[in-house]
């Protein structure tokens, strides 16, 4: 038989006190609002899906105009030599000069602005998915904290129910109306419920620092609001599967963000043709200059212009033609990852539409088994009193009784989960969803 530790003893102790002392109830709707600011991995999507949406102001720098501003100042110490004469001069001289571009025609700056604004799109939808994937991640972890508290609380009534069977089998044995196998049998189940304690503390203590790592916060048991009993919007769900998937064709945030990830390397195609087609831009400048040079020695110029530059290229070295080709290898790489992102998603549609539909029959039949098992033990007490059934035949109904118990609280947690993976996959999760979702919480 194993005994629990002082530091494990001390820890429940102090879950104890927690208990009974009020605490405010961090309910899934708060701890969704602590997460978008602290959760460390939604921060940094953010920041990227900032960075992202400047590429369209970057695209669209390239086509307005561009105004430059140079001056430069500078002492001459020359000497002029001219035959048998030499001449020494010490001179200053700057040049100062304004000037325009703007271009007129640039199928090259133009895709780039086009690939800049589908680039923006792109992000927005990724920015989206990270938003939903959050929610999803939060009620992972906080159902994991309640799960395995849950699991923690079998445990300890096991070791109950194992403990006074172990001790009923040893008054048995020491009177001889019992067996030393029964004794052993019952220790062993004593011990393997004892490790099952040990597992759930330790993967509690591991939800919990997930919890607290997306919140941001520290987190206690006692805070967190338990799972109803019954969650009606999990079994009032009637969407077919071609329902789902016509959903997530239309708003899946992976989905989407392909569709112009098509597009940007659609425009990465216009961008290197533009390497064959011919250029032109507007051009103006004023230029203010004092002994710029030799032959300008101690002479002052304003000089202003306004045309039209024209470039044709003519020979890159095959430089543009590769770059062409790759452009290309790029679009069809992209329509290809759209085709997997599509199954991918067709298949998680399939999965949890199948979980969902499965946890509905498992919770239908666990309640009635749970229903069944507390009649059981109502019977079986009876019949003890009645000198028909033994002790350990209560303690053992009970032990079914919890774990149909347990097997129960699963099937709803996973239901759950189910429902909330088909709205991410369909591209659902939204305010809506996630009041829905806090209504299947009980208040406290």
């Amino acid at each position: 038989m194993m005994k629990l530790s002082c530091q494990q003893v001390n820890y429940w102790l102090l879950l104890m006190l927690v208990g009974i002392q009020p605490v405010h109830a961090l309910r899934i709707t708060e701890a969704w609002q602590l997460a978008l600011v602290n959760d460390p991995e939604f921060q940094s999507a953010i920041q990227a899906s900032q960075a992202s949406q400047e590429q369209e102001s970057i695209g669209l720098s390239a086509l307005l105009p561009k105004v430059t501003y140079d001056y430069q100042k500078s002492y001459n110490d020359s000497r002029v030599t001219s035959g048998n004469r030499s001449l020494e001069r010490q001179y200053g001289s700057y040049v100062s000069s304004l000037s325009l571009h703007q271009p007129l025609l640039d199928y090259e700056r133009w895709s780039v602005y086009q690939q800049g604004a589908a680039g923006a799109e792109q992000a927005k939808q990724l920015m989206r998915d990270q938003q939903q994937r959050l929610l999803l991640r939060l009620f992972k972890a906080y159902t994991a904290v309640l799960y395995h508290a849950e699991l923690i609380e079998l445990a300890e009534h096991q070791q109950r129910v194992f403990t006074e069977h172990y001790q009923l089998n040893q008054r048995l044995y020491q009177a001889g109306e019992g067996t030393l196998t029964d004794t052993l049998e019952t220790e062993a189940r004593l011990n393997l419920a004892s490790a099952e304690k040990i597992a759930a503390q330790n993967n509690l203590d591991l939800s919990l620092q997930d919890l607290e790592l997306i919140t941001g916060t520290e987190v206690r048991i006692a805070e967190l609001t338990p799972l109803l009993k019954k969650s009606g919007l999990v079994q009032s769900e009637s969407n077919s599967y071609q329902d789902w998937l016509s959903l997530a064709i239309k708003h899946n945030a992976q989905l989407l963000a392909q569709n112009h990830s098509i597009e940007i390397a659609k425009h990465e195609i216009e961008k290197q043709r533009a390497g064959y087609l011919p250029r032109a831009a507007f051009i103006a400048s004023y230029r203010n200059t004092y002994s710029d040079g030799e032959s300008n020695y101690r002479q002052r110029y304003d000089t202003g212009a306004v045309g039209i530059q024209i470039s044709v290229p003519i020979f890159s070295g095959g430089g543009t033609s590769a770059a062409l080709r790759r452009a290309q290898a790029q679009y069809q790489q992209a329509i290809n990852g759209k085709d997997l992102q599509y199954n991918e998603i067709r298949k998680q549609l399939r999965k949890h539409y199948n979980l969902l539909n499965s946890y509905r029959a498992k919770i239908s039949a666990y309640q009635l088994a749970e229903q069944t098992q507390k009649t059981l033990i109502v019977a079986t007490k009876s019949s003890v009193q009645g000198g028909e059934r033994i002790k350990p035949d209560v303690l053992n109904a009970e032990l079914q009784l919890r774990t149909v118990q347990r097997d129960l609280s699963e099937a709803r947690y996973s239901a759950v989960s189910a429902w909330l993976e088909l709205h991410y996959y369909a591209g659902l999760v939204d305010g809506k969803v996630l009041q829905q979702l806090a209504s299947l919480f009980e208040r406290r």
